[in-house]
C-alpha cells in the first residue's frame, strides 16, 4: 500500500488530528523544543554517548537536587483524553536517586501530575497522579530495579491507566489532574545523594 503523504499513513484528510509529538532521542543533542528546569541545584542534559543510550538528565550533586525536561510551561496535553508512551529507566544507582516520566502541569509539585516514577529505595515502581490538592501512589509489581522498560499511560476523565511491557497494571480512579499539562522526564535525589540520572529512549504524547 502507498500513500500520498506522511498524513494520510496515519489518518485520512478528512480527520483532524490533534497535538501529537514523539522523539527518539538520536543525534547529538536534544530537540529544541525541549526546555532544562532545575528545580533544584544545576543539573546536566543531552544525548548520552553509548548505543541505544537515548536522551538523558543528570540531576545537581547535592542533596536533594532534581533536573526535569519538559515544554517551559506550555500545557497542551488533555488531562481528560490523551496518552503518553515512553520507554525509560533510572540509569544511576545511589540509594535515593529517582527518575520520572509523564506529564506536569508544574514542574516540582506533585499536585495536577500523572507520571511513573522509579525511587531506587522503594521497592515497586509506582505511578503518581495529583488533583488540584492531593497526590497519592499506586505501585506496580516491577520493583525498582533500573531496568528499561516500555510505558503506556492513558488519561480519560474516568480513570488513569498504565499499561508496562504490554500488561495493564494499574487503573487508578483517584486523584486524577483536572488542568491541562506538559510532558516531562527527569530526576535526581532524595533526600540525599548526588547526581541521579535518568535516560529515556523514545517519548510518545498526543490528544485523543
Amino acid at each position: 500500500m502507498t500513500f500520498n503523504s506522511v498524513y494520510e499513513m496515519l489518518s485520512p484528510l478528512t480527520t483532524y488530528r490533534l497535538n501529537h509529538f514523539w522523539d527518539w532521542f538520536d543525534g547529538n543533542a536534544l530537540r529544541n523544543w525541549w526546555n532544562q528546569d532545575d528545580f533544584a541545584g544545576t543539573g546536566t542534559t543531552g544525548i548520552a554517548d553509548a548505543v541505544d543510550g537515548g536522551g538523558f538528565v543528570t540531576g545537581g550533586s547535592g542533596n536533594n537536587e532534581s533536573t526535569f525536561i519538559n515544554y517551559d510551561g506550555k500545557d497542551q496535553i488533555d488531562n481528560n483524553s490523551s496518552v503518553a508512551i515512553f520507554i525509560f529507566h533510572r540509569f544511576s544507582t545511589g540509594t535515593n536517586d529517582f527518575s520520572r516520566c509523564g506529564f506536569v502541569n508544574a514542574v516540582g509539585s506533585d499536585n495536577q501530575s500523572a507520571y511513573v516514577q522509579d525511587l531506587n529505595a522503594a521497592s515497586f515502581i509506582l505511578l503518581r497522579t495529583g488533583d488540584a490538592s492531593t497526590s497519592t501512589d499506586t505501585d506496580t509489581t516491577f520493583g525498582t530495579d533500573g531496568v528499561i522498560r516500555g510505558y503506556k499511560m492513558q488519561l480519560t476523565s474516568a480513570d488513569c491507566q498504565l499499561t508496562v511491557n504490554g500488561k495493564l497494571e494499574i487503573t487508578k480512579t483517584t486523584n486524577l489532574p483536572t488542568v491541562t499539562f506538559q510532558p516531562t522526564w527527569g530526576g535526581g535525589n532524595s533526600p540525599t545523594g548526588a547526581s541521579g540520572q535518568t535516560r529515556l529512549r523514545y517519548f510518545e504524547a498526543y490528544n485523543t
